[in-house]
């Protein structure tokens, strides 16, 4: 009997040490995230560039090589760019890539563990499951 207390205790203690160690993406990771623009032109990073990002979310604009924080989407990011002298102008679709942080999520769904359950829920219904990268080049083409 005593063997059997102390081999519930022990599961007990390691999915409760797994649940709180780990977190769903929203929790660990956020619904947002930083992103930097770069225009370039060959080699050449192009200076004075305004750029109209936008997602499922919204729409923002933005100076290259700053830095802007949007919310996580799983759909695509559009990117327009255009010089302020509109010498030249770029786009560029970003499409999101999986999350990392969501994987505990999954691995906890077999093993009836609620708080994989309710964290793959909130990952799903804030986007944080997905994310774009941390900076993007944007390839500009002279406006003729």
């Amino acid at each position: 009997m005593k063997t059997k207390i102390i081999t519930i205790a022990w599961a007990v203690s390691i999915a409760l040490g797994i649940t709180l160690t780990t977190g769903c993406a929203t929790v660990t990771s956020g619904t947002t995230q930083k992103l930097q623009i770069t225009a370039k032109h060959g080699n050449k990073t192009i200076d004075n560039v305004t750029c109209t990002i936008q997602n499922s979310k919204g729409n923002w604009t933005l100076n290259s090589s700053h830095t802007i924080t949007i919310p996580r989407d799983s759909e695509a990011l559009d990117v327009v760019c255009i010089s302020e002298n509109k010498k030249y102008s770029g786009t560029a679709t970003i499409m999101p890539s999986y999350n990392k942080n969501n994987l505990w999520n999954i691995a906890l769904l077999p093993l009836g563990i609620v708080p994989g359950v309710v964290g793959f829920a909130a990952d799903a219904s804030t986007d944080a499951q997905s994310k774009y990268p941390n900076s993007v080049n944007v390839t500009m083409q002279i406006i003729n």
